[in-house]
Order: C-alpha cells, then structure tokens, then sequence
C-alpha cells in the first residue's frame, strides 16, 4: 500500500503527511463513533511502534507561503510526505483472547498542529474497524469500517489536532489477514 501523510505547522499555513492523494476522496467519511479497543478492556501498551517524519524547513516553508500570499495565489494546506506504512511492515499486533487482533501504529510529524492520512489501498472487511486518535486520547476519529470502502479502495481521514496520531485497527478472526 503506498501512503502519504499530511500535517500543518505552527507558524505555516499548511504541511502535510499523505497516505495517498487523489481528488476523489472529496467524499466525506461516515464515522460510526465508539471507542477504540486500547482505551478500555485490552491492556494499552506503551511500546506501540513510532514511525517519524523528516524535519521540515518550517522558515523556508513560511517564507514560501509569505511570497505566495502576495502572488494571490490558493493558500497551501499540507506538505505531503511518501510513505509505505502497511499492517504488514508497521505497527504492533496484539491477538486477543478470543482470536481477534489489534494493531496499532503511532505516527509523529514533528512541530505539526495536525496531521491527516491518505490511503491508497484501504478496505476494511466486514467486523473489523479503525480508529485514529491524538496521544492524549482527547480526540478521536471513526470508527470506520465496511461502509467506508469505496471501489477506488482510497479513503482519507478528517483532521487530527497534534502532532502525534495513533492508528489502531481491529480485526475479528474471522476476517484475519483481510484488511
């Protein structure tokens, strides 16, 4: 799956990490609420896995959009970043009791007030669902699941305050290796 990130920073109009970028996911994501699994009965781990962006020129970037304001032209949102984060080369799998897993990946754009992801091969089998939450747990995205799967098999989250966001996805046995 290929995968970009988007992020805005402080001072910046906008900087981003993509997980994909494509004009087709103006269509606006269904969350079905909820809490994510790691907030209650699964014990919260602390060693989930931490994939960092690259530092950005955020002066250099700040001068840019300085000259871009006096050209008139559309304000920056993000800084997109390439990346390849995948359930099978990312993150922490955890099996649960009854054959289920959780995985979960934290992603950190330093000096970012937010964050948002592009997916690129995103498909979600029926039972299973993912949420995307800061690390203080203050703001949560989703949950996300079958309904959210569009033929093109892109998807993008809302925007998530913070620098650091944490992915958790869970999956039902029965459904294993699926998504």
């Amino acid at each position: 799956m290929t995968t970009f990130i988007r992020f805005l920073f402080k001072g910046a109009l906008g900087c981003g990490l993509l997980l994909f970028c494509n004009s087709t996911l103006l269509q606006a994501q269904i969350s079905n609420g909820g809490t994510p699994l790691s907030f209650g009965f699964v014990a919260d781990r602390t060693d989930i896995p931490e994939l960092q962006t690259s530092v950005i020129d955020l002066a250099a970037i700040q001068a840019e959009d300085a000259i871009r304001d006096q050209q008139n032209v559309p304000y920056r949102f993000a800084i997109p970043f390439k990346a390849n984060y995948t359930l099978q080369n990312s993150g922490l799998w955890q099996t649960l009791s009854d054959g289920a897993r959780l995985w979960r990946l934290q992603v950190t754009c330093p000096g970012a007030v937010s964050t948002n992801f592009l997916y690129s091969d995103f498909y979600l089998p029926d039972g299973a669902f993912l949420f995307v939450y800061n690390k203080e747990k203050t703001q949560v995205l989703g949950s996300y699941n079958i309904h959210n799967n569009l033929d093109s098999r892109l998807f993008a989250t809302e925007i998530l305050v913070g620098e650091t966001a944490i992915l958790e996805y869970y999956e039902p046995a029965a459904v294993a290796g699926q998504g």
